[in-house]
C-alpha cells in the first residue's frame, strides 16, 4: 500500500504542476469565474450522493427491482458482497466499445452495462465469472479511495483536457517513426538547452529546463505503475474470495501476452496474494 502511494503521488506531481498554474491564472484573470467554478463543485460535492447527480456524474441510472435483484442474486459466490455488503446497483449509459462491463462508481456501488445485465437476466452469463469481474472492479475502486484519488483527479480539471487531446495525438501519430525518434531523443535538445542557459547565466532557467525533462519520463513510468497497483488491487480482491482461478480464465480468453501477464495469471490461479 504503501509503495502504492508514491507511485500515485508520483504519477500526479506533473498534473498538480499544470493546474495549480491554471488555478492561478484563472484566480488573476477570472476571479469570479474562479469562485462560481469553486462554489459549484462544493455544492455538487455535498450532493454527490443525490440520485440525479450521481447519475450525471458517473454516466449511470438506478436500476430496476428486476435489474438489481439478478445482479443480487449472481454476486452470491462473494461472501462479501451478500446481506449488508451487498453493493447499489446501477446501469451504465456511456462508455466506448472497450470499456468494462462493470465498474465501481464507488466502493459500494457497481455499475454493469446494459448487454451484460441482459445475459445476467437471461442466464447467458457464469455468475462466479461475472462475480470475479465485479470484485476487481471493488478492488481497484478500494485503492483510489485510500490515496484520494479523486479528490486529487478533482483540483487537476485543468490539465484533463489537454490531457485527453495529447493522449488521442499519440494514439493517432505516436507510430510516425520521425515523432518516436523526435520524442525518444528528447534528452539531447533538452541537455543543449541546459548547457546554453547555464553558459548564458541562467541557471534557474537550466534548472526548469532539467525539471520538465524529469518530469517527461517520471510521469510515464509513476503512470504505469499506478495502472499495476490498481491491476494488483483488484487482482487481491478477487483471489481474496477464492475466484482467482475463475478470473485468470476470463483473462485467458483475452489477447494479452507476454511475461508480466503469464505471471499475473499463474499468481491469479495459485490465489497468492501480491504484496507491496
Amino acid at each position: 500500500m504503501g509503495r502504492c502511494r508514491w507511485v500515485f503521488a508520483g504519477s500526479m506531481i506533473a498534473p498538480v504542476l499544470f493546474s495549480s498554474y491554471g488555478w492561478l491564472c484563472c484566480l488573476v484573470l477570472a476571479p469570479l469565474v474562479l469562485a462560481l467554478v469553486v462554489a459549484a463543485a462544493l455544492l455538487l460535492g455535498a450532493l454527490r450522493h443525490a440520485t440525479p447527480v450521481f447519475g450525471w456524474r458517473h454516466g449511470v441510472r438506478p436500476a430496476t427491482d428486476e435489474e438489481r435483484d439478478a445482479v443480487w442474486e449472481a454476486l452470491v459466490p462473494a461472501r462479501s458482497l451478500r446481506g449488508r455488503g451487498q453493493p447499489t446497483v446501477w446501469v451504465l449509459r456511456r462508455g466506448g466499445r472497450h470499456a468494462s462491463r462493470v465498474t465501481a462508481p464507488t466502493r459500494r456501488a457497481l455499475a454493469v452495462t446494459e448487454p451484460m445485465l441482459v445475459g445476467l437476466l437471461d442466464r447467458q452469463v457464469d455468475p462466479s465469472e461475472f462475480t470475479a469481474a465485479a470484485l476487481h472492479a471493488l478492488g481497484a475502486r478500494r485503492l483510489r479511495d485510500r490515496v484520494g484519488a479523486e479528490v486529487v483527479e478533482l483540483f487537476c480539471l485543468p490539465w484533463a483536457v489537454p490531457a485527453a487531446v495529447v493522449d488521442q495525438l499519440v494514439v493517432r501519430w505516436g507510430g510516425v517513426r520521425l515523432i518516436r525518434f523526435l520524442w525518444q531523443a528528447r534528452f539531447v535538445t533538452a541537455g543543449i538547452a541546459i548547457v546554453q542557459q547555464t553558459q548564458a547565466g541562467r541557471p534557474g532557467t537550466a534548472v526548469g529546463v532539467a525539471a520538465v525533462l524529469a518530469l517527461t519520463y517520471l510521469h510515464p513510468w509513476c503512470r504505469a505503475r499506478w495502472a499495476a497497483c490498481l491491476l494488483r488491487a483488484g487482482d487481491d480482491r478477487v483471489t481474496g474470495e477464492g475466484l482467482g482461478p475463475t478470473y485468470a480464465g476470463m483473462l485467458r480468453r483475452s489477447p494479452a501476452t507476454g511475461l508480466a501477464a503469464q505471471h499475473r495469471l499463474a499468481r491469479l490461479e495459485s490465489g497468492a496474494t501480491a504484496t507491496r
